[in-house]
């Protein structure tokens, strides 16, 4: 019986075949890991011709998540703020370039529900 594709003259496809399916091993490893949630919170100078060229350094970046960041520079806070799903903080702090690293923060991001707070209050009680 002939293969319904002729591997030896669809090279795209058997390419395509790999690709597919490193991207489906890949999702499932994410999947099966549960990813946390960081705000970052990237630092730039407030000099004006500064701020003007770390906004566009920034939105060159080539991260979706920077390029949709939300700014307090019309405000006089020079900070870019974005939220993100990564495996560690390190790895959160990739996205940023390297130049900006150092006036970085990123934090995790969790929520509370009231009775995990009132448990918290109980053992915290003098």
């Amino acid at each position: 019986m002939k293969d319904i594709i002729d591997w030896k003259q669809k090279p795209f496809m058997c390419r395509f075949v790999s690709f597919y399916i490193t991207y489906l091993i890949i999702c499932l490893l994410i999947i099966g890991n549960a990813m946390a949630r960081y705000m970052i919170e990237v630092s730039h100078p407030s000099d004006k011709l500064q701020c003007l060229r770390s906004v566009a350094v920034l939105l060159t970046s080539g991260s979706h998540f920077i390029t949709n960041a939300d700014w307090g520079c019309l405000d006089g806070n020079h900070k870019a703020w974005f939220i993100m799903e990564a495996g560690t903080k390190e790895e959160a702090m990739l996205v940023v370039p390297p130049e900006y690293r150092r006036n970085t923060v990123v934090s995790q991001l969790n929520k509370f529900k009231l009775s995990e707070v009132e448990e918290m209050l109980k053992h915290h009680t003098p």
